[in-house]
């Protein structure tokens, strides 16, 4: 999928790759919203965890993952959450903060 601010010259897009469609309608709506130039692709697990070891590009990826640690990421920050947009599926502002806990069990 190419956002409308580079369609009309695919090769000004930046590539941007995604895996079973994760956050795959945020990224979107948001490349489009802030007009932002990206290619966006869904790749198998495999060609996702790859791709941007071999080109560079834009990833979703969550943290703790190791798998592109080794990349040094940075984060796009995009405007404070707006708890209600999202609710509506409005997508344009940050991404609700989701506590990660760690659990285990010995016995």
């Amino acid at each position: 999928w190419f956002a409308p601010s580079c369609r009309v010259d695919p090769s000004t897009c930046i590539p941007v790759i995604t895996t079973n469609s994760w956050f795959l309608l945020e990224i979107m709506q948001r490349a489009a919203s802030h007009n932002m130039p990206w290619a966006v692709a869904v790749g198998t697990p495999m060609k996702y965890a790859m791709a941007p070891h071999m080109v560079d590009m834009l990833f979703y990826w969550a943290f703790p993952d190791v798998t592109f640690l080794d990349l040094s990421p940075t984060c796009i920050i995009f405007p404070p959450t707006d708890m209600a947009a999202w609710l509506v599926q409005d997508f344009r502002t940050e991404a609700p903060k989701v506590p990660i806990h760690k659990w285990a069990y010995n016995g």
